[in-house]
């Protein structure tokens, strides 16, 4: 199809906008946040960030001057400051929502349940949630004749990222963070790296760059495909999604699975069978073993069980003040003691030639390293001592078994009895479902190789340091 100025001007309004829209192409996506002089909180959708220089680093961003974004526009003249916050995947749907022409003095930020961040640096509000965000001060506002809008120049004063994003050489790996992009006026992309491509010049072919560490493993092919996979703690939220995950993904697996009752397990639509196995038996964990010895190889290994809290200790321990002895042994007990002595038995009867594929959920609040809020004693411990763990079995079998891989799987806030008390006040947007959850976990179990071995990845293939 081809059209003509005339034909394009023709077009229904609606039709017109979303057409031209598109014609950029993708767009970056960001929350542009400011306060009123009420001191209000406010947000606004735009797609029109781009950068023009970074020595300063200036960023522009188009606005209109009618109702759609006369607040933005008045609150940024007014204070001459603002931030811009990369819309995630896990709050595009309400960032969307943020596009709505509220009254003025109404917050965007309460209507769309987005939690504005405040800095002693910065006269505006961060989106809490956007893991990539800058602010701004405006240096130029600049009229564009034609359509009634203004070009804001600001100048960046502040930038804050994940540190895990961040390549040697500068480069912000963005889908890393999460970040989505805009196409036409409302439609959402995660997107999907091709390559790094080497500076180009006349006399020299483009050579493709490795940068590593900021790669997701999922950007991988799927390796060997399993047959037979052990799911320990299949009853939980998370173990139970592997189970069904795995059905959907491997028609033609054999699943074995554990409990304490296995009575409890619901039916699978493929080959299954299930074992009692009670993390906290010595006795259990050596009988479970022993069935498993008759079965066939296994290939991977998913320990799924795992405890924070219950109707004896129903939170977790905030101040040093509330630690118990019996709080604490139960969380190394389920957490770390119960999965260590389980593997212990488990990999004298595997075969070390054969590949081995195991992933034990673990939780990024026990990264010593990323531990920037205390609180939650006892289950912070077992799994920074699980972490450990997971490392030293890594460096004992790999020259034993190079072909086996063990790491640590941070599965991010997922909807399930573990979490319930603690997301009430979550959005849905922020809230993974237990299908989500799984589906990403079996991804990153199917892409790892022998040299992931000893290492903490999240539910996106990301690693992370202890």
């Amino acid at each position: 199809m081809k059209l003509n100025a005339e034909a394009l001007q023709a077009l229904p309004n609606a039709r017109r906008a979303l057409l031209v829209n598109a014609l950029p192409g993708f767009r970056s996506a960001n929350l542009l946040a400011t306060v009123d002089s009420e001191g209000t909180p406010n947000l606004a959708v735009v797609s029109s960030a781009t950068h023009i220089g970074s020595s300063p680093a200036l960023i522009a961003v188009v606005l209109r001057r009618d109702t759609a974004d006369g607040g933005t526009l008045k609150n940024i003249v007014g204070s001459g400051v603002f931030t811009l916050n990369h819309i995630g995947e896990d709050v595009y749907q309400a960032a969307h929502q943020a596009s709505a022409k509220y009254p003025v003095g109404v917050s965007e930020f309460e209507q769309v349940g987005l939690t504005p961040s405040w800095t002693a640096n910065v006269a505006a509000p961060y989106v809490e949630e956007a893991r990539v965000r800058y602010a701004l001060v405006v240096e130029q506002a600049m009229p564009i004749e034609g359509n009634d809008v203004i070009m804001v120049v600001g100048r960046v004063t502040e930038v804050e990222f994940p540190e895990s994003c961040w390549a040697d050489d500068g480069y912000l790996d963005l889908e890393g963070a999460g970040t989505v992009a805009l196409s036409s006026l409302d439609t959402y992309h995660a997107t999907n790296r091709l390559a790094h491509l080497s500076y180009a010049k006349p006399d020299t072919a483009v050579a493709t760059l490795e940068r590593g560490e900021i790669h997701s493993v999922l950007a991988r092919k799927s390796q060997r495909q399993p047959a037979h996979v052990l799911v320990v703690g299949a009853t939980g939220g998370i173990g139970a999604a592997i189970c069904d995950q795995l059905a959907d993904q491997y028609p033609g697996l054999h699943i074995i699975r554990t409990a304490r009752d296995p009575k409890q397990l619901p039916a699978l639509k493929i080959s299954s069978e299930d074992l009692a196995l009670e993390m906290c038996s010595d006795s259990s964990i050596a009988d479970c073993v022993e069935r498993l010895k008759l079965r066939p190889p296994i290939d991977w290994v998913v320990i799924a069980s795992g405890w924070l809290h219950d109707d004896e200790f129903p939170r977790p321990e905030k101040q040093l003040s509330e630690l118990r002895r019996a709080q604490m042994q139960r969380a190394l007990d389920v957490n770390f003691i119960g999965p260590s002595l389980l593997l212990s038995a488990l990999l004298k009867s595997q075969d070390r030639r054969r590949p081995l594929n195991i992933g034990v959920l673990s939780a990024r609040v026990g990264s010593i390293s990323d531990n920037q809020r205390g609180g939650w004693h006892s289950y912070r411990a077992s799994k920074a001592a699980l972490n450990m763990m997971i490392k030293n079995i890594a460096l004992e079998f790999q020259n034993r078994a190079k072909a086996w891989c063990i790491v640590g799987l941070q599965p991010g806030t997922t909807a399930s009895s573990l979490s319930a008390p603690f997301t009430k006040h979550m959005t849905a947007e922020t809230i993974q479902t237990a299908n989500y959850t799984a589906s990403q976990l079996c991804a990153v179990m199917a892409a790892l190789l022998p040299e992931d071995s000893g290492r903490l990845l999240d539910y996106k293939g990301m690693f992370f340091e202890p």
